[in-house]
């Protein structure tokens, strides 16, 4: 398929691991392979015949390159000289895979057969990422799956195929494929493929003696746990209609209305390193069905209160609180008094009131920006 082109909260990601390398961290991905055959050598790697292809199989050479030492391949010959083909492997252990990156650092040559490739297996099925020299000189993507391409899709890169470059392919968490030469995307969303996630292999095949490949790596990550719900401590008494924002992982929680018992103007906190409610200061107003938002202020973050209801109509007033002082502020009213169905946000700092309703009959359609440097609210 194609198409065009302080407490804070915490991310459990799970990555993958390689058996034999160890785990580092490369570009903002959890890379779990990484070779660049520095050491003059490919240890930990085998000579083997590689996932559904047959033929002779040879050790590639090893030689000096521009980072150090690449795997090249052997031979001068043409494609029916078996000696020609060489392949390496190496364990893979990566299970659960949603996304992907697939690198290697290569160059292939001009005469014909010439090309280099990596493949990252899972069984007989694989992913292949190939430069092609000679006459193609292209990238060459192809997907295999049980004996049969599924896509062979191949992007044009010119005279670059025989110089060294940076070649990545990188599957997105919807399982789009996109190509990159040197960090700089060139091909995105060209493909959409999750079929295979986990792998058990990484091969290199440097085909004839001008074509080298200098490092691999397989960067990878399991797909985020599913989101859970959990039961918190519950709070000190019934308490609905309130209003709430969050401050240095603290959840301050204002307002609102107990069923059989007046509108509040209390604040309780929620802490959730002790899974625990405590009070805080109380508002100079009551009121039930406000909006809220947190901006920056010049001492820190500002917990603001605005409008909703203390009994039959809606309220002007607004409100904040500074939790590094500990204190309420009143400050400018809104221009109309809003509540109920009153929505806030904050945009780029700024706190906006829209909508909301000064009784049942009467509901607006004009929204507020506050100007804190001017102590104002604006119609936007």
């Amino acid at each position: 398929m194609e198409r065009g082109k302080s407490r804070k909260a915490v991310v459990v990601v799970f990555v993958a691991s390689i058996l034999l390398c160890p785990t580092v961290s490369h570009a903002g991905w959890s890379v779990v392979f990484f070779d660049d055959f520095d050491d003059g050598d490919y240890d930990g790697w085998a000579v083997a015949r590689p996932c559904n292809i047959e033929g002779p199989v040879n050790a590639p050479d090893v030689a000096p390159s521009p980072e150090g030492y690449s795997i090249r391949g052997v031979g001068s010959g043409y494609s029916q000289d078996g000696g020609l083909y060489t392949y390496i492997s190496h364990p893979l252990s990566i299970n659960d895979s949603s996304e992907l990156k697939v690198e290697m650092r290569a160059k292939s040559g001009s005469a014909w057969p010439s090309c280099a490739s990596l493949l990252l297996c899972s069984g007989g099925d694989y992913y292949l990422l190939t430069d092609y020299g000679e006459a193609n000189k292209q990238v060459r993507f192809v997907v295999c799956i049980n004996g049969v391409e599924e896509c062979d899709h191949r992007y044009p890169i010119g005279d670059r195929a025989y110089e060294w470059h940076d070649f990545a392919l990188t599957r997105d968490g919807n399982g789009w494929w996109s190509l990159s030469i040197d960090g700089v995307v060139e091909d995105p969303d060209f493909y959409q493929d999750s079929q295979l996630t986990s792998f058990d292999e990484i091969g290199i095949v440097p085909l004839r003696n001008q074509s080298e490949i200098e490092w691999a790596r397989i960067s990878a990550a399991e797909p985020a746990p599913a989101i859970q719900w959990r039961r918190i401590a519950d709070l000190p008494g019934d308490q609905h209609g309130a209003c709430a924002g969050v401050i240095d992982g603290l959840v301050y929680l204002v307002g609102g209305i107990n069923p059989s018992g007046p509108v509040y103007d209390k604040m309780r906190i929620y802490d959730p390193v002790s899974d625990s409610w405590s009070d805080g200061p109380s508002m100079s107003t009551r009121r039930v069905n406000p909006g809220s938002g947190v901006i920056e202020g010049p001492i820190g973050p500002e917990l603001y209160v605005v409008g909703g209801y203390s009994g039959s109509a809606g309220l002007a007033s607004v409100e904040r609180y500074t939790p590094s002082s500990g204190i309420w502020e009143t400050v400018a009213p809104l221009g109309e008094p809003r509540g109920n169905a009153i929505m806030t946000a904050v945009v780029n700092n700024n706190l906006y009131a829209i909508g909301g309703h000064y009784n049942w009959d009467q509901h607006y359609a004009t929204n507020e920006m506050y100007d804190r440097a001017n102590d104002l609210w604006i119609q936007t």
